[in-house]
């Protein structure tokens, strides 16, 4: 093997290249024989095969098949309380983890609060600094799990009024966000003020994006005073 093949970043730039979501299944079973291929490979093409998941399903399909189950569509569950080891198998591939498009999808209720729960004072996802979700009972579980390297996030919600809740504990979790989008779902559209005492604890923001909502005065003030609001 070329020398230049020995180094992880190079690996990384190449599979980066024969990797796209956009390309279907296809894609992903050429990284994964790369992974296989060799030692050498394998972190690099698992860092690239897993950067950017659509939904949550993944992490039940990496999971041994006695410990998960599969509903219609592709929604997953687990069917049974997860082993430590099973764990330890869901953080080998979380950690790679940079961008979640759907972090609502792909697993049932049950499963999403298991999740919500890692036998661990670690970050599950320690890397993340992608996430777009809707706003759910599940999903506020699982936005209160530390995710130090969160940047981007972006919440569709029904109910502005209940959404603020959770909204001033988020940054405890998510310190470092700094592009905030919140918006009403379309189907359940109300008019809501979010107030400044939330969108304060955030020390970071670049850009802010609320759709159907409303910035109370104060808000618009704190925001104005921040040096790295574009």
């Amino acid at each position: 093997m070329h020398h230049a093949l020995q180094i992880e970043e190079i690996l990384s730039n190449i599979f980066g290249h024969c990797y796209s979501r956009d390309g279907g299944g296809r894609n992903g079973l050429r990284i994964t024989a790369l992974a296989r291929a060799c030692r050498a490979f394998k972190e690099p093409a698992l860092d690239v095969l897993w950067q950017e998941l659509y939904n949550l399903s993944p992490l039940a399909q990496c999971l041994p098949e006695a410990s998960r189950k599969l509903f219609t569509g592709n929604l997953y569950s687990f069917s049974r309380p997860l082993t430590q080891t099973e764990w330890d198998i869901l953080q080998s591939y979380t950690r790679r983890i940079r961008s979640i498009d759907n972090f609502h999808r792909g697993l049932d209720g049950i499963s999403m609060a298991a999740l919500s729960k890692p036998p661990t004072t670690r970050s599950l996802f320690p890397n993340l600094r992608h996430l777009c979700c809707e706003y759910t009972t599940e999903t506020m579980l699982l936005l209160h799990l530390p995710l130090p390297s969160l940047i981007s996030l972006d919440v569709e919600f029904e109910n502005p009024r209940l959404f603020q809740y959770s909204l001033q504990s988020f940054p405890a979790f998510s310190p470092n966000v700094r592009k905030l989008s919140l918006s009403v779902h379309r189907f359940f559209a109300a008019p809501g003020v979010i107030d400044h005492n939330y969108i304060s604890r955030w020390s970071n923001l670049h850009s802010v994006l609320c759709s159907e909502i409303a910035l109370n005065a104060d808000a618009l003030v704190h925001l104005s005073r921040m040096s790295a609001m574009t």
